[in-house]
């Protein structure tokens, strides 16, 4: 989708709320670290900066002091609270307040020295400018915000306090707006580069699990193939394990199948395998598994039955629904209406030195069995004398 037709061009704010807040929480973990880094280079700066206040003549140390102090104070408590679990949903506000307090620390240092000080302490504020729009980290718009409000408040404090010559306030006028547009833009940016890789990042996530999933599907039925049932199989047999529950494998041959093929040809076959794969999901839970495993078998996996003869009971759902008529639209005679069955051999796991070959194979050779009796019917698979 367009970033245009998802994203607020004023606010970059997406327009869904759900993305909104998706993002808001991926974004939370990385500011977190960023802001972490950003305070503490800030503190030392700051620190440092204050060798600017042994140069001045005739200033009052500990009142300077005091101020500088109050801001990395402040500092300090949003870096501490960056290790709170508020700070992912609420943390705007705390850390444009250290923007706010690192430009106010030096105007609250200059307001006593007046415009003369300023040769020494607004390259500090430009730099603080700079520092809340491109290293905190904070969204475009709080950082926009708390900027302004810097800049208000230096003309307030000093050029209406002290009324400087006009040429004084022109010139740190336009060094404050060209700091504003440069860093407000450069930040615009930056969170718009930033808003677009992650949904770039979405797209790219929601194009691999569609291709996973389709990696893992048969493309006939919809039903899972013999990957993901083995896969499944692997977690089942895992689980089972662990939790000492029961699960059950029945290995599913349509009986009869051929004739329809080779009758009406395969894209009635095709048909026919659709409806009876759409039956034998209607006949189990949500939590079991459908596979096709090729042809015309199919495979079913119970999990967490709570005793033998549930499966068995599936079993005998299963024929009597795959027994029913299949209607199909053949080119030659219009509606036919096909009649198959099934052979279902069964097996249950875990077993000792189970693996997805293993139940497959146990549930397979009992479904042959099945075949070799007569068929449309359902056995359980009983362990050889010489199996472990």
């Amino acid at each position: 989708v367009p970033m245009a037709t998802t994203l607020n061009p004023y606010t970059l704010k997406f327009r869904d709320p759900n993305l909104e807040d998706t993002y808001r929480r991926q974004y939370a973990q990385w500011l977190r670290s960023q802001a972490r880094v950003a305070l503490v280079v800030g503190l030392l700066i700051y620190l440092g900066s204050g060798l600017v206040d042994l140069t001045l003549p005739n200033s009052d140390l500990p009142l300077i002091w005091t101020a500088r102090a109050a801001a990395m104070s402040i500092a300090l408590g949003c870096l501490a609270y960056t290790y709170t679990g508020t700070f992912e949903r609420h943390n705007q506000f705390a850390l444009s307040l250290s923007g706010l307090a690192a430009a106010g620390g030096l105007i609250a240092i200059q307001q006593p020295l007046g415009y003369a000080a300023a040769s020494h302490y607004f390259p500090g504020l430009i730099l603080a400018i700079f520092w809340t729009y491109l290293f905190l980290g904070i969204r475009f718009s709080s950082a926009l915000l708390a900027c302004l409000l810097i800049a208000l408040a230096y003309n307030l404090v000093l050029f209406a306090a002290y009324h400087p010559p006009l040429t004084v306030y022109i010139d740190h006028n336009f060094y404050l707006f060209s700091a504003n547009i440069i860093g407000g833009f450069s930040s615009y940016i930056l969170e718009r580069q930033r808003r677009t890789l992650f949904q770039q990042q979405r797209a790219v996530d929601r194009e691999r699990r569609l291709i996973e999933e389709l990696a893992l599907q048969d493309n006939l039925t919809g039903l899972a193939n013999r990957r993901r049932l083995e896969q499944r199989l692997e977690t089942l047999i895992g689980d089972a394990e662990r939790r000492n529950t029961l699960c059950a494998g029945l290995f599913i041959d349509i009986d009869h199948f051929k004739p329809i093929n080779d009758r009406y040809g395969h894209d009635a076959g095709d048909e026919v395998l659709q409806i009876l794969a759409k039956r034998i999901v209607h006949a189990l839970r949500s939590s079991d598994l459908v596979a096709r495993l090729g042809g015309d078998e199919f495979f079913v996996v119970l999990n967490e039955l709570r005793e033998k003869r549930a499966a068995e009971v599936t079993a005998r759902k299963l024929l009597a629904s795959l027994q029913e008529p299949v209607t199909i639209q053949s080119d030659a005679q219009g509606a036919v209406a096909c009649q198959v069955s099934a052979s279902i051999g069964i097996t249950y796991f875990p077993f000792r030195g189970a693996t997805p070959a293993e139940v497959l194979r146990r549930a397979d050779t009992a479904m042959y069995r099945v075949k070799n009796q007569g068929r449309n019917d359902f056995q359980v698979y009983r362990v050889e004398p010489d199996t472990v």
